[in-house]
């Protein structure tokens, strides 16, 4: 009361006058908006982050070109691994990893590097294509389920469309141990070291150029390989298969076509914009396909099925199998989307 007096009498508060009915103002009784309100501002920002994100995929620029490689191409950036000279090497070249994430993710990556023969392959354009080859270790005396070298069969893998060599190394060699073949796999244009921007056409591009150089360079026999794809990489896998009377092909969780991703319930493909178009180019594969559970592997390929997969590999001397179906014969809705 004595501080509100002095302040009516205009006079200046002395020292040590305090008055509990007006308390200083602390960090506790500032205004702050209210709950409901913030949330507001987050959605708002969240649906303009959105808008910005599609405004960026379909309009700038417009061009179904742009469009499909902003969807469906996701390389890792930066690239997860190097490429060092090493005159010990089959090819002069190793990898080593390029993040401490990836030591993490895969403790044993190290281990896997020295067990990977890496090659280039220069395409028509000048680029340069990595790749790497994992052989399955020759043993004096093959063990029963194994195979002896001359009949080895070869993996060419194409990996999915968000991981590079770091990340399909470690799986080339559990596969190469687990089914006892030679795994060669390949990173596409934009991805890893490889320069450029990724596409439909480039991955077609690189596949047939980096298949070439397995069948001249390393002398692998078509007899001897079978084409395995996951995801995205099902697109050249087939186009491949489409080309060449290969051993076999592999596909885990294929496409039927970009539209089907997002449509399933889309046959057609309007105005042609559709792309990756496997349903249509499934009719003219010249080898034969995984048949688990009554189901062609075009969707996935489960742990269970380890046990088809290698009696698919192990069948050296024919096309055919007892789990394998000519895809001549398949319809076009035998490609589960």
């Amino acid at each position: 009361m004595k501080m509100l007096e002095y302040e009516k009498m205009g006079n200046k508060v002395p020292e040590g006058v305090n008055s509990p009915s007006t308390p200083t103002p602390t960090l506790s009784n500032t205004w702050s908006p209210p709950v409901n309100s913030r949330k507001r501002k987050r959605r708002k920002s969240r649906f303009a982050d959105f808008c910005c994100k599609i405004a960026s995929i379909f309009c700038c620029p417009p061009t179904r070109t742009s469009i499909v490689r902003k969807l469906a191409f996701h390389p890792p950036v930066p690239s997860q691994y190097c490429l060092v000279e090493d005159k010990t090497a089959e090819f002069g070249l190793r990898i080593k990893a390029n993040k401490p994430k990836l030591l993490r993710v895969y403790p044993d990556f190290e281990e896997c590097c020295k067990q990977a023969e890496i090659f280039n392959v220069k395409k028509k354009d000048g680029n340069l294509l990595a790749g790497l080859r994992v052989r399955c270790p020759v043993l004096n005396k093959p063990k029963r389920g194994q195979r002896s070298p001359d009949t080895r069969v070869t993996v060419f893998y194409s990996h999915p469309n968000a991981v590079d060599l770091a990340d399909v190394l470690p799986y080339a060699v559990d596969f190469s141990k687990t089914f006892f073949c030679d795994f060669i796999s390949y990173d596409y244009t934009g991805y890893g070291q490889n320069l450029g921007e990724p596409s439909e056409a480039q991955i077609l591009c690189d596949a047939e150029c980096v298949f070439q150089h397995v069948r001249v360079q390393l002398k692998t026999n078509l007899r001897r390989l079978i084409l395995f794809g996951e995801s995205i990489g099902s697109v050249p896998s087939i186009h491949l298969a489409t080309r060449y009377k290969v051993r076999g092909l592999i596909l885990q969780g294929a496409l039927a076509s970009g539209i089907k991703v997002f449509f399933p319930f889309v046959d057609a493909n309007p105005f042609g914009i559709d792309c990756f178009r496997n349903i249509e180019r499934v009719s003219n594969v010249h080898t034969g396909a995984i048949e688990v559970g009554k189901r062609l592997i075009f969707t996935e390929l489960e742990n269970q099925d380890v046990s088809y997969v290698r009696f698919f590999l192990s069948t050296a001397h024919t096309m055919k199998s007892a789990t394998s179906k000519p895809l001549k014969k398949c319809t076009k809705s035998a490609l589960v989307p």
